[in-house]
């Protein structure tokens, strides 16, 4: 499935779409596409980041973070099966550009991938950061369609 937000002005349109990418199971995409093609003058959005680690059941810690991601670790705080590990979690997600500028008669989009994996998941990796790290990587080195 996936969540679509539509924000209008009167000579431009933005769309926003979050869904879970359909070959890579973790993968989850945030998919920003301004049509401002409708304009003569160029239009610059600010993109809030109100990321938040907290949680009433895990805890995060960031692992690493520079200005385009943002890694972090977690740890169910007790176990969701009586016997078993608490679950382990790891995700890294690209942190969006403070503002975005599109020319005037033009569309732009932008792509922010997030991976997440967690102990419960099949690895086919040594570790679940070294797998979120890398599968991360490769999604950021990815040509964008146009």
């Amino acid at each position: 499935g996936m969540v679509e937000q539509v924000f209008r002005w009167p000579k431009a349109v933005a769309v926003q779409r979050t869904y879970f990418h359909r070959a890579w199971q973790h993968l989850a995409v945030v998919e920003i596409v301004v049509d401002n093609s409708g304009s003569g003058d160029p239009i610059e959005l600010q993109l809030d980041d109100d990321f938040s680690m907290e949680s009433e059941d895990i805890d995060f810690r960031i692992v690493s973070e520079d200005k385009h991601t943002t890694c972090i670790e977690g740890q169910t705080w007790e176990a969701e099966v009586a016997g078993e590990p608490a679950v382990g979690i790891a995700m890294c997600r690209s942190r969006p550009p403070a503002s975005m500028t599109v020319p005037a008669y033009s569309t732009t989009s932008l792509i922010l991938p997030t991976t997440v994996w967690t102990t419960l998941d099949p690895l086919p990796g040594p570790s679940v950061r070294q797998v979120v790290r890398a599968q991360h990587d490769l999604v950021r080195s990815m040509p964008e369609d146009d």
